[in-house]
């Protein structure tokens, strides 16, 4: 009773408070890594040239989407996305699994941020990262 008086005092019904704060919190929880995505790209570009923000977006298409795309955002493990950053190394593209790994992190963290997620499941995940052999390379003289 105590914390309804406020909402009281202010003209609002509690019954009407609590069952849309329950469904903007459902509708929270539910949201999907697309979306999110969409939005980050969204808030980004702003300071991204054109050509930037379309290999962004192709990465996402590409390699993120079609397996994590549609599912809602705290249901992510860093299984998941471990095992899409593993099938670009497999294809030896290391600089695109380290590409791909920063957008996925960024994203995150802007979710992070709006407090659309709960944590962050690429905390870390730098170190699972395949090594490339460094090839020494003659100077130039």
């Amino acid at each position: 009773v105590q914390k309804y008086r406020p909402l009281i005092q202010n003209g609002i019904d509690p019954k009407t408070y609590e069952k849309r704060t329950r469904e903007v919190n459902v509708a929270h929880n539910m949201r999907s890594f697309v979306s999110l995505a969409n939005e980050w790209v969204s808030v980004n570009s702003l300071a991204w040239s054109d050509r930037y923000k379309q290999q962004v977006q192709d990465r996402l298409m590409t390699h993120v989407f079609p397996a994590i795309g549609g599912k809602p955002i705290n249901d992510i493990s860093a299984a998941e996305i471990l095992e899409i950053i593993r099938g670009i190394e497999r294809q030896s593209a290391f600089t695109t699994a380290q590409k791909v790994l920063g957008n996925i992190r960024k994203i995150f963290q802007y979710g992070g941020a709006i407090g659309a997620i709960y944590f962050d499941p690429t905390a870390g995940m730098e170190h699972a990262l395949a090594k490339r052999k460094t090839k020494h390379r003659a100077a130039i003289g």
